[in-house]
């Protein structure tokens, strides 16, 4: 804005405080005051001819319109803001009253003299030749008033001359003040005239764009001349208000926050630091515009501009407009209009100039963007729109070369064109209905109407010939009337023959006729010349003819009645109403009768039917006598009316008794004697005792019981003698009483084990070494259990045979030869010795030619296997000694050569198939899951297949088995049969095969292998332990192809808890040396096993090798020293999975 020629600061004051009271945020003082400082200096005389615009200095000097685009900050203020800054502008001190109106004019003059000295002199003496004339006119109260034409264009800034015509001329007009003509020209400043109060006033932009025309605007558009009237000195009105002429301009932006407050010049200074009042003036001068416009009598309005980097914001003030009082900051109230803005009349309050408007905190809504949407074709159905675009600020615009226009809404809107459908498309249904099918020729919109038909009869038919009737449909569709006709023929009309029906009782016949169903008419010929109705037709039905009531009575004593239609039989059945008469009543010795009568009613007539009944005497019956017992009462013999509830001693009733009269009571029990039961026997194992039992002598109820105890029998071991033998004794003894079977004991390696077991009290005990000396005992079984008292023990030996008879020393075998080579002791005086064989149930001396000094024989060739039965004899005096024959004799197997592969564990072909075979006594054997719950039981091998990936472990394993007597259990025939290529045997023997004194089980380690015949016994009985591990089981591996590997015993637990091996010791090691000899993979868990028992004993304690053992009972208190538990099994499998992989074998390869 370009102020010029300011006649007083306190105008500008006034300006800034109106600007500061519509809420604006503090701005950028610098540059907004540097500003006015230009436009201050800017001011100079001009040529009179420069009507047509600014001059070249005024643009210079920033005097001409661009100035408008100072670079000033700005902000917004919020609704609810502008409310609260217009209540609290409301609430402050009112500035302007009339004891102020003086001293107003007194600043007024002094601004007006600092604003003439920075005026050039032209102006300041033509200046001062306008306020003397204006000051003479006004002392004559004279209103002067400067009448501005219509059309008269004044462009801002021109110079214009005062002419006796009253108007503003271009060029060198002069303007005329009353009958004053000033011939000098006179520059159309901003500030040199005020408006007459009560002028309602506007701008309107001419064609050219720096240049207004001043008027009052009519209804028309035309502007009526405004009245101005000059003024000057101290003035005459008492509210003088001024109008400038300004730029219009469109604010590009609009302020919608913050708030706006009166503040004093001074306390806008302190918050601004360095501005001073009269910069503060200059600022709002050059960077504010506010803007009048009265539309109407009651109210007006001021819009408040800032300017900021070329854009303008805007903020609207109303007020009372008749009754604007001075600018304060209690009479204005703020309110958004618009955001058009004109070049309009500002309207300032004179002489306030110690107060500004302070807008604080605005807000500032952005620059326009606009939002294009493109042209898009109207089709048939849907309206189409020519290019616009969207503001930001929710208008709408076109885009003309490069300028955004705003438009109204829906301008852009193009109709639809609407559809255009060809002739009809006509569909006739089989039902005689029809559509008409619409197409639109330019989108192909499909309409199909349902059609109204109306049907013509062209041709009625008859019976006799056919018709025609024509359907013509038609529509009505965008109103055009369509139609469309068929033609469609009728067949003749039918008539359908119904044959005559005879009538029944209950339903009508008819009589023959000819139907006509389409028309429902009735006809007695073919043709339909004789109509008759229906009525006509019909045989009306005859109804039933019954014959008498036939009664029947029910068991429950209901009745009803039957009647029989005579023409068709059909049965009617009525319920009857029954009504009871007691004629006679019943009692104990005569019967009663009751009569019944039944009545019903049918058809008109009523039916009645009587029925006597006898009622029986009343009914006694008899109750037997029941006699008492001891717990339960009885009862005499009685008649019962149960009827009555009623009792009699007679059948008559005659002689009545209570219910009571009938019982007796129960009798109670009687004790008998005591007697015996449950006797048990006390033996020289258990305790006896007996049971004393009262039961009653009635009844036979135990009444009570005592147990009476007898202690066990007191033991006294037989008396035990002998006689000798050869090579034998007889041992006899004294009969135990009770006792089952005696058993022959023998002292043998520091213990007493059983050897033998009999019914007698005899017993030979044969295989003894002439000039041993044997300790023996008798024990009995008792009860099941043997008596371990060994009190009778002897000492016994056989008859001595020394010098007597030829003892056999040694047998030798040559298994390639298949021979054997005897050798025997010397007898004294033998002349000969010969060899005596049993054949065919005799002995035969076979050899006889052996002379006396020879005591050595050796055997021709022989099949391999055969046995022999043999004794040695001596010639004695001639004759041959075969005295004791039996008890010397013996028995050789010939020896096949060995056939067990003593080499290599394995071949390098040797191919494991998985499986894996056990053979072994209770340490190795599977247990049922019952047992192992029980008492804990386990067997290693069944825990073998965990160490191992991908094999199939077969536990033949049996509890109590040694080498020999496993061999007669049906396993070792599975083992036999079943091991193959590539399997593996386990074997573990040795806990039973000590076993010495079961000759069953017994088998011992270290005898001459020399010495045994076939069956791997020797000539004492004895069956060698190791010959059977080899020739029993490792032989049947090998021959099968399988690996064979043996296992020495697991070590027995001590009752210390440490390990305990010598019982078993020797065959352990005998074990290892059968091993080592034949070179068969031996895994020594004798001596494995006491390592990890005494390592855990010494570590733990006793209780760690307690853990790997079970109970002896299921009451799993007692540990059982020899039997394993599932840690224990679990351990030793692990020992004998790591053993495999020492020793080499290729089932290690399979170690999990």
């Amino acid at each position: 804005m370009d102020y010029k020629n300011m006649k007083s600061k306190r105008i500008l004051a006034g300006m800034l405080a109106l600007m500061l009271a519509s809420g604006t945020a503090p701005v950028n003082f610098g540059s907004a005051l540097a500003a006015g400082a230009a436009i201050a200096e800017g001011i100079g005389p001009h040529d009179e001819n420069s009507f047509t615009g600014p001059s070249a200095e005024d643009k210079e000097n920033g005097n001409s319109e661009d100035i408008i685009s100072s670079n000033d900050e700005t902000g917004t203020v919020t609704a609810d803001e502008e409310n609260t800054a217009s209540e609290d502008v409301n609430d402050t001190k009112n500035i302007g009253s009339d004891g102020n109106d003086e001293e107003t004019s007194g600043e007024e003059n002094a601004d007006e003299e600092t604003a003439d000295d920075e005026t050039t002199a032209e102006e300041t003496a033509a200046r001062k030749t306008a306020d003397e004339e204006t000051t003479a006119e006004e002392t004559g109260d004279e209103e002067v008033f400067i009448l501005i034409s219509p059309n008269t264009a004044i462009p801002i800034g021109s110079y214009v001359t005062i002419n006796s015509d009253d108007h503003f001329f271009d060029g060198n007009t002069t303007l005329r003040i009353g009958n004053y003509i000033s011939a000098k020209s006179t520059k159309l400043t901003y500030d040199s005239y005020d408006l007459r109060f009560g002028y309602k006033f506007m701008f309107k932009a001419p064609d050219s764009a720096d240049c207004f025309t001043i008027g009052i605007p009519n209804e028309d558009g035309s502007l009526t001349p405004l009245g101005i009237r000059c003024v000057s000195g101290s003035g005459t009105l008492s509210n003088p208000y001024r109008f400038e002429a300004l730029y219009e301009t469109k604010a590009k932006k609009k302020i919608t926050g913050g708030f706006v407050t009166v503040t004093s010049i001074k306390e806008a200074v302190e918050q601004m630091s360095d501005v001073s009042p009269e910069d503060a003036v200059a600022w709002l001068a050059e960077n504010a515009d506010s803007i009048k416009a009265a539309n109407n009598n009651d109210h007006g309005t001021y819009d408040v501009f800032f300017k900021n980097n070329d854009d303008y914001y805007c903020k609207t003030l109303t007020y009372d407009h008749f009754n604007a009082d001075y600018l304060t900051d209690d009479n204005f109230r703020w309110d958004f209009i618009s955001e058009r803005s004109y070049r309009s009349i500002m309207h300032q309050c004179l002489g306030y100039n110690d107060h500004i408007l302070v807008w604080s905190n605005a807000e500032v809504q952005p620059a326009l963007t606009y939002t294009k949407t493109e042209a898009k074709g109207a089709t048939c159905t849907e309206a189409g729109n020519t290019e616009y675009y969207t503001g930001s600020d929710n208008r709408f615009y076109k885009l003309e070369n490069g300028v955004y226009t705003e438009i109204d809404k829906d301008s852009w809107v193009i109709a639809p064109k609407g559809h255009s459908y060809s002739s009809p498309k006509w569909t006739w249904n089989d039902d005689l209905t029809a559509t008409a099918e619409f197409k639109c020729e330019e989108c192909g919109d499909v309409v199909v109407i349902d059609a109204d038909v109306t049907a013509k009869i062209n041709t009625e038919p008859t019976y006799t010939n056919g018709g025609m009737i024509t359907y013509t449909a038609k529509v009505v569709f965008e109103g055009v009337h369509s139609t469309c006709s068929r033609s469609v023929s009728v067949p003749k009309l039918e008539l359908t023959h119904v044959e005559e029906k005879a009538v029944t009782c209950t339903e009508n016949g008819n009589i023959s006729y000819w139907h006509d169903a389409a028309n429902d008419r009735y006809f007695t010929d073919d043709k339909g010349q004789n109509e008759i109705t229906k009525a006509d037709t019909v045989i009306k039905a005859t109804g039933h003819s019954y014959g008498l009531a036939q009664w029947i009575w029910n068991e429950d004593l209901t009745a009803k009645a039957e009647f029989i239609c005579e023409k068709c039989g059909e049965v009617t059945v009525i319920n009857a109403t029954v009504i009871k008469k007691i004629v006679e009543e019943p009692t104990y010795t005569k019967a009663g009768s009751i009569t019944y009568s039944a009545k019903i009613d049918f058809e008109g007539s009523h039916h009645t039917c009587s029925k006597i009944v006898i009622i029986p005497k009343l009914g006694l019956s008899y109750v037997e006598a029941v006699a008492a017992t001891c717990t339960e009462g009885g009862n005499i013999g009685y008649w019962y009316d149960k009827a009555n509830d009623k009792y009699f001693t007679d059948a008559n009733g005659e002689n009545e008794i209570t219910k009571a009269d009938t019982v007796l009571e129960a009798k109670g029990h009687t004790p008998g004697n005591k007697v015996i039961e449950n006797y048990v026997k006390p033996t020289y194992i258990s305790d006896g005792g007996y049971d004393e039992v009262v039961y009653c002598i009635d009844c036979g109820k135990e009444l009570s019981r005592e147990h009476i105890a007898l202690s066990k029998l007191k033991y006294k071991a037989p008396s035990l003698t002998y006689t000798k033998g050869i090579n034998a004794v007889k041992l006899s003894w004294a009969e135990v009483e009770d006792a089952e079977r005696y058993g022959i004991a023998g002292y043998v390696n520091g213990k007493w084990q059983l050897l033998y077991d009999c019914q007698d009290t005899s017993f030979i005990l044969n295989g003894l070494t002439e000039g041993r000396d044997y300790w023996v005992a008798v024990i009995p079984k008792c009860n099941g259990k043997w008596i371990t008292d060994f009190s009778n023990a002897i000492v016994v030996s056989s008859q001595s045979t020394e010098g007597k008879y030829p003892v056999l020393s040694s047998v030798e075998h040559n298994e390639k030869t298949h021979q054997f080579k005897l050798k025997w002791s010397e007898v004294k005086g033998a002349q000969q010795y010969g060899i005596a064989v049993y054949l065919s149930g005799k002995w035969k001396v076979v050899k006889q030619d052996i002379p006396a000094g020879t005591t050595s024989f050796t055997s021709p060739k022989l099949a391999a296997g055969q046995t022999y039965r043999m004794v040695i004899c001596a010639k004695v005096n001639g004759n041959w000694d075969t005295s004791n024959i039996n008890a010397r004799s013996f028995s050789v197997t010939v020896q096949p050569e060995a056939s067990v592969n003593y080499g290599s564990y394995e071949s390098d072909d040797f191919v494991f198939s998985g499986n894996v075979f056990v053979v072994g006594d209770s340490t190795v054997c599977n247990y049922k899951p019952d047992t192992t719950e029980k008492k804990g039981s386990c067997g290693w091998g069944m825990k073998l297949a965990e160490q191992f990936e991908g094999i199939h472990v077969t536990n033949l394993a049996r509890a109590g088995r040694s080498s020999r007597s496993f061999m007669n259990d049906p396993e070792y025939k599975i083992l036999c049969d079943s091991i193959g290529k590539g399997d593996y045997l386990f074997i573990q023997f040795g806990h039973n095969d000590e076993r010495t004194a079961e000759p069953q089980h017994a088998a011992y380690p270290y005898l001459e292998f020399s010495t045994l015949d076939g069956e791997g016994k020797n000539p004492n009985g004895q069956y060698s332990y190791e010959w059977m591990l080899l020739n029993k089981y490792v032989k049947v591996a090998q021959d099968k192809g399988a690996t064979a590997v043996l296992v020495t015993p697991v070590a027995r637990r001590a009752k210390d808890g440490s390990a305990m091996i010598e019982e078993h010791k020797q065959y352990s090691d005998a074990v290892v040396a059968l091993g080592k000899k034949y070179n068969i993979p031996v895994i020594d868990m004798t001596t494995k096993t006491a390592e990890l028992y005494n390592k855990l004993y010494e570590e733990k304690g006793p209780e760690a090798t307690a853990e790997l053992h079970c109970y002896l009972d299921e009451t799993r208190t007692t540990i059982d020293n020899t039997h394993l538990s599932v840690k224990g099994c679990e351990l030793i499998a692990d020992i004998l999975a790591d053993e495999t992989k020492t020793l080499g074998l290729k089932i290690s390869e399979r170690l999990k």
